[in-house]
C-alpha cells in the first residue's frame, strides 16, 4: 500500500486573531510545524497548501510538493476564510495531487499543529488495519459534526469528502464536511453515529499527540530557538498542549473521560462504548 503522504493545510493572513498573532509570529509558526513535521516523517511526501504570505524557501524546500497562493483569501471578523469552510478547496487540490501520485492513503493535518509521534503515517495505517476502517478522525466529530483538523485514511474518500468543485453546503466547516460525507456515504436507516462508526475510527487528540502551536505560541515562549529546541525531542510532553485545550474545547482524566466545553464533540472512550484504548 503505498501510504506515508501527508498534507499539510495553512495559511498565513497579515493577523489571525485565532491565537492574536501577526504575519512576523504566525510564519516563524507554520515554518517551524514544517520542519517539525518533516523531521518526524523523513520519508514521507509532503504536500503544503495554503494562501497568504509564503513560508521562506527553507521551509518550502522541505516539502515535496507545494500549492500556495500569495494572494490571502478574505477572511471573516472571527478568522475563518469567507465562503471556505475549513478552506476545503486547497484541501481538495491537494488531494487531488497525492490521488493522481498513487497514494492510496493520506493524512490531512493543519500546519499551525504538529503530530509528536514520528513516522505518523504508519501509525495510522496500524489502527485502520486492526479495525478495519476508511478513516482515523479525531474531536470534533460528534453530533452531525467530523472533526476537520486530523483525517488520516483512504484518498478516494477524503478526496469525496473534500470535493472543491461542491458548493459550500454550510458555513460552519466541521458540518460543511459531515454533510459531503453523509451525502456520499449515507445508508438508508443508518443513523449518523452509527454511519461514523462504520468507516472510522477515532483517537483522542491528546493520543494523537496532535499539538496547537496557534493558541499555545506565547506558552510555548514565542516558540524561541530554546523551545523549539526541547519540541524536536520525541520526549517532549506534546499531550500537555494538545489541540483544544488551550480554549478548554477538550480534556481528558486519567481514566480518559472527557470535559470542556466543545459541543457534540466525542471521546475516544464514548465512542468505543468505554473501553478504554491506547
Amino acid at each position: 500500500m503505498n501510504s506515508n503522504c501527508i498534507i499539510s493545510q495553512v495559511h498565513i493572513p497579515e493577523h489571525d486573531v485565532q491565537g492574536n498573532l501577526n504575519v512576523v509570529q504566525k510564519t516563524r509558526l507554520v515554518q517551524f510545524g514544517i520542519k517539525h513535521l518533516r523531521q518526524f516523517n523523513n520519508n514521507s511526501y509532503i504536500v503544503l497548501s495554503g494562501h497568504g504570505f509564503r513560508p521562506n524557501k527553507e521551509s518550502l524546500d522541505l516539502c515535496d510538493h507545494v500549492i500556495w497562493n500569495d494572494t490571502p483569501e478574505p477572511l471573516n471578523e472571527h478568522g475563518y476564510v469567507i465562503g471556505m469552510p475549513a478552506q476545503y478547496k486547497y484541501v481538495s487540490w491537494a488531494l487531488e495531487h497525492v490521488r493522481k501520485r498513487g497514494f492510496d492513503r493520506c493524512l490531512k493535518t493543519r500546519g499551525d499543529c504538529i503530530i509528536g509521534i514520528p513516522n505518523i503515517t504508519t501509525y495510522c495505517d496500524n489502527i485502520l488495519d486492526y479495525e478495519d476502517k476508511k478513516l482515523l478522525i479525531t474531536q470534533q466529530t460528534g453530533v452531525d459534526r467530523m472533526g476537520d483538523c486530523f483525517m488520516y485514511g483512504d484518498t478516494q474518500m477524503l478526496c469525496d469528502i473534500w470535493d472543491g468543485n461542491q458548493p459550500m453546503h454550510h458555513p460552519d466547516g466541521l458540518q460543511n464536511t459531515a454533510i459531503n460525507f453523509k451525502r456520499l456515504y449515507g445508508i438508508n436507516g443508518l443513523n449518523w453515529c452509527d454511519l461514523v462508526k462504520k468507516y472510522c475510527a477515532l483517537r483522542d487528540v491528546d493520543v494523537l499527540k496532535f499539538m496547537c502551536l496557534r493558541w499555545n505560541y506565547f506558552k510555548l515562549d514565542e516558540l524561541s530557538d530554546n523551545k523549539c529546541y526541547e519540541i524536536l525531542n520525541e520526549n517532549f510532553d506534546y499531550a500537555s498542549y494538545h489541540w483544544g485545550k488551550a480554549l478548554n474545547w477538550h480534556s481528558f482524566d486519567a481514566d480518559r473521560n472527557m470535559s470542556g466545553t466543545s459541543v457534540d464533540s466525542w471521546s475516544q472512550k464514548e465512542y468505543y462504548g468505554g473501553i478504554n484504548l491506547a
